[in-house]
């Protein structure tokens, strides 16, 4: 968000170097930076290494420049800076430059090499050569050179860099000294001419001393030189040093330590609790992808351990908090198959019964994503049944809200809106030590209960509801929350026609899911923003915004919301008068949502279809007349109040432009009533206004 602000005074340019050591946080933050960069003056530049792998290549505003080798003439140029131009040096440089390949690494690390050897004498760009090296003297690959002056380092020497290679490429003071066998005068002479040899730099002073070794390399091959045993050795120490740290010490990088050399040095059940502890810790500060790769570590290590009955609740506890890591990334495969692995876990033993209601609570909101409304409502009921059985309430609060979603997809809204106020819960925190769930219990529910009250006209509530949600979420300073109580509070606008507001509210959240990194809430909140848009005649943005959202859901797999993704799309591309384009689409559209049996949503799909067809030079009325006849059926059997005055709306267009005026000006009228009656202002103006030019 800083660095968005920042662009909007001047042009920003950032630079990232070797991205390939970027922890999982620091990449989710790149790539939301990257997403935002199209819209904005900045320029990222970032290096990494050929196998490094990110999600950009499909962005038409991402270009990859491969860095090649130095060409001759500057390998040439290199090697006169680093070694000079002494007589004696003729017959080396092209020794050193055919070898390295154009490699300037290589060739630094071939010059330190000779003069260690004593081929060379001098200073950095002033050698000359005190005994003429042979071609055996410059090892063929980059790996060997850095091991050759590894093995020639005094035998204390190499073994504090082999132990520093162990801590990581970046090594505190403090772990080494608690895990080194040397005295700290021993261990400070050796890091002095470990520097002086530049295979390691001094980089931070606070809060602690701490050497980065000078390139990746080299930190790879001292470690290489360690053997399987020692290094599960040194991994041992590195945790037993860790662990005799105060609490207080204990932050979440200490934990992603512990979890790394637990985990390396088959620690198994120390890798289990520290790689939960570290999932949940990422968590709790939104970093869903790291979160995912803790618990996914923790779930391997797991599985080294004997089974017993406190063995399988940890391997059940772990799949839902990893489902909670994964549903905000949009990962529902994996969702879905570790759920799947939960159950059967839970179903071998009675005393899992609690997990087993948590999982079908999960399983609920799971079956939603996929459109098995059927389905999610049995899950859903089941979870309820074993939270009446074992008297868990808070699981029962969960549950109702989880069922909010599947009973308003499929148009029950009044059962939607009434398990929304049973998810209303005054204590906030049962959702999050519990349940680990990313949106809590009366923020999810409240959200979209109101979306169901909206549908039903019922604004008054609607907005209450709506506002308890961002409250909650406001109160609970969770990007996530508040950006999904965006959604609720934006939809309710959106239904009452009021797009100026609609429009703030979900720009306020898109811009929250853009600095947290959570791509699939942006994906729900593309369309109604869109839709707000084209409310305000903003259509340029309008189509934008989806165009964006259709192809990341496309390289995400996120097939939740393309319905309404498609919808949105159809009314933008009307707004602009472009009806050879919207047609399809709206078709479509209903076909979509005929097919998940979305009712709801397939009503308002037949209203913008009976729109579409009944504009443009050659109309099709009787198709029109069709849908909308559908349209107001099912808008009458779902108490769809909102959608009935549209409808009408619709319905007196299409009488007008088939002569009937008479009709046609009726029709507006109870359109007009209708809205007045919803304080529905702007959709009431519309009709009015259209009753006004029949006069005329």
């Amino acid at each position: 968000r800083a660095l968005m602000s920042s662009a909007r005074d001047r042009p920003l340019v950032v630079v990232v170097e070797d991205l390939h050591w970027a922890d999982s946080e620091s990449l989710a933050v790149l790539d939301a930076l990257v997403d935002s960069a199209a819209a904005a003056r900045v320029l990222v530049i970032v290096s990494y290494r050929p196998e490094h792998r990110h999600a950009w290549g499909g962005k038409t505003y991402y270009r990859q420049l491969a860095i090649d080798a130095l060409a001759a003439r500057d390998t040439a140029l290199l090697l006169d800076r680093l070694l000079g131009s002494a007589p004696s040096l003729a017959p080396v440089k092209p020794m050193l430059a055919e070898r390295a390949g154009g490699n300037p690494f290589f060739l630094e690390e071939s010059v330190r090499n000779l003069v260690e050897r004593g081929a060379l004498a001098g200073t950095r760009g002033d050698y000359h050569v005190a005994h003429l090296p042979d071609v055996t003297d410059v090892p063929a690959t980059i790996f060997s050179v850095l091991a050759a002056r590894i093995d020639r380092l005094p035998a204390a020497e190499k073994l504090l860099l082999q132990t520093a290679s162990a801590v990581g490429k970046d090594v505190p003071r403090s772990l080494l000294e608690a895990i080194a066998d040397a005295s700290p005068d021993a261990i400070a002479e050796g890091l002095a001419r470990l520097q002086a040899s530049e295979f390691l730099r001094e980089v931070a002073l606070f809060p602690e001393l701490e050497y980065t070794f000078r390139h990746a390399l080299t930190h790879e091959v001292a470690f290489a030189s360690l053997t399987l045993r020692r290094r599960r050795a040194f991994d041992a120490r590195i945790v037993a040093a860790l662990e005799a740290r105060r609490e207080s010490e204990m932050d979440w990088r200490h934990v992603d330590r512990l979890a790394h050399h637990a985990m390396r040095g088959e620690l198994w059940d120390k890798a289990v609790r520290y790689s939960r502890r570290a999932g949940q810790l990422a968590l709790s500060r939104h970093a869903h992808r790291a979160a995912a790769a803790y618990f996914e570590q923790a779930i391997a290590a797991l599985a080294h351990l004997p089974v017993d009955r406190d063995s399988t609740a940890t391997a059940i506890d772990l799949r839902i908090e990893l489902r909670y890591a994964l549903g905000p990334l949009g990962e529902y495969r994996r969702v879905f198959e570790v759920l799947t692995e939960a159950r059967q876990l839970a179903e071998t033993a009675s005393e899992h019964e609690g997990r087993l209601g948590l999982i079908s609570c999960v399983l609920c909101n799971q079956a939603t994503l996929r459109f098995e409304f059927v389905d999610a409502l049995a899950h859903g009921t089941r979870a309820l049944e074993i939270a009446a059985a074992v008297g868990d309430d808070p699981l029962a609060t969960v549950t109702h809200a989880m069922m909010t979603l599947p009973y308003y997809l499929s148009g029950d809204y009044r059962r939607a809106a009434d398990a929304a106020r049973r998810a209303e819960a005054p204590d906030l925190d049962v959702w999050r030590d519990r349940f680990g769930l990313v949106v809590p219990p009366p923020v999810y529910g409240a959200s979209v209960g109101s979306w169901a009250l909206a549908e039903q006209g019922e604004f008054a509530e609607a907005h209450r509801m709506a506002a308890r949600a961002l409250a909650a979420a406001e109160k609970l300073n969770h990007p996530h929350s508040i950006a999904f109580a965006c959604l609720g509070l934006g939809i309710v606008h959106l239904r009452q026609g009021d797009a100026t507001s609609a429009v703030a509210v979900l720009e306020r959240g898109l811009s929250l899911c853009e600095t947290a990194d959570l791509p699939t809430v942006i994906l729900e909140l593309a369309g109604p923003l869109a839709s707000a848009y084209a409310g305000a005649g903003r259509t340029t943005e309008a189509i934008a915004l989806l165009e964006r959202a259709v192809a990341q859901a496309i390289g995400l797999r996120h097939r939740q919301g393309h319905v309404l993704r498609t919808a949105f799309m159809a009314e933008a591309l009307l707004a602009t008068g472009r009806i050879g384009d919207a047609a399809p689409l709206a078709e479509l559209a209903v076909q979509m949502a005929r097919a998940v049996n979305a009712r709801g949503q397939l009503a308002w799909m037949l209203r913008l279809l009976a729109d579409v067809a009944m504009r443009g030079d050659r109309p099709d009325v009787d198709a029109a007349q069709t849908v909308l006849a559908e349209c107001m059926r099912l808008a009458s059997e779902r108490g769809m109040r909102p959608l009935h005055a549209r409808a009408l709306l619709t319905s007196a267009e299409l009488l007008r432009r088939l002569g009937r005026v008479e009709d046609a000006r009726a029709t507006a009228a109870e359109a007009a009533t209708c809205f007045r009656a919803l304080e529905m202002t702007s959709w009431a103006e519309a009709a009015e206004a259209l009753g006004r030019a029949m006069d005329v």
